[in-house]
């Protein structure tokens, strides 16, 4: 081990997106008592009938934009009234910050 971080605060800003960095996030988070889902219903698109678990599994996964979540799950392929609720969780998904 070539460096040794001897700083014991937390990062205020997690810049990975992958897999291991998104669960981390929110291990963290929960940790925190803070980790609270932009959208709480169970269902996130009404017209394809996808629950939003399998939305939030697909970005966490690696889709990362609207197109992608839509490809794999079909969240937001009829009406698209979804599509700014997918954003919502795609947004604090990879973007939230810790401090």
């Amino acid at each position: 081990m070539d460096q040794v971080n001897r700083d014991k605060s937390w990062p205020t800003v997690w810049n990975g997106v992958d897999h291991a960095a998104i669960l981390l996030r929110e291990l963290v988070l929960r940790g925190a008592g803070r980790f609270q889902l932009p959208y709480q219903e169970p269902e996130l698109c009404h017209c394809r009938a996808v629950p939003t678990e399998v939305v939030d599994r697909a970005i966490i996964s690696g889709c990362h934009s609207i197109e992608s979540v839509a490809r794999i799950t079909s969240a937001g392929t009829s009406c698209g009234t979804c599509k700014p609720d997918t954003e919502k969780l795609m947004a604090y998904r990879l973007n939230e910050r810790l401090a």
